[in-house]
């Protein structure tokens, strides 16, 4: 019911075939996560040393402070966007086929574009600094009117483009 990936795969035409498929590059994913662990480390030092977590009294037994809560929220908050991070980086899928350029987001709501080669007008990539260092870039592909499909954060952005323009 729910698929990660190969959804692309089983909606293609018979006589379609891929050329080039992939996904976000994998840094994305380790960079985000840590981040996310050096924040969880630092938050927690800073409420480790400005207090206890639990307080007690003999009436309520042992019960969250306010320190407490906020640990236990922000942990609440690191597995969600860690979660979320690992979910789009497994459910998102980049393809080119012989026909069309087809991106696929998402994971129990799915979002899914496409533009024929026939209707491609421009390719462009996207390098920032940051992305350069890491190897990565994102390929713009312009449709005719206002059509456009980004595969965001690929490791082979270059080869992605000139798949593209080869089979054009």
């Amino acid at each position: 019911m729910f698929e990660f990936k190969g959804y692309v795969d089983k909606y293609i035409e018979q006589d379609e075939k891929i050329t080039y498929s992939d996904g976000p590059a994998k840094i994305i994913i380790n960079i985000n996560i840590g981040i996310l662990i050096f924040l969880t480390i630092l938050f927690l030092s800073i409420l480790f040393f400005s207090g206890e977590f639990f307080s007690y009294s003999v009436r309520t037994g042992a019960s969250l402070n306010f320190n407490g809560y906020i640990y236990v929220f922000f942990s609440l908050f690191i597995l969600g966007a860690v979660v979320s991070a690992i979910i789009y980086q497994l459910a998102c899928e980049f393809v080119i086929t012989n026909k069309r350029v087809i991106k696929k987001t998402g994971w129990i709501a799915r979002d899914l574009k496409e533009i024929g080669l026939a209707s491609i007008e421009t390719i462009s990539l996207d390098e920032s600094i940051i992305s350069r260092i890491f190897g990565i870039g994102s390929v713009i592909i312009t449709g005719r009117g206002s059509e456009s499909i980004t595969f965001e954060n690929l490791d082979n952005h270059v080869e992605a483009r000139k798949k593209i323009e080869k089979i054009q």
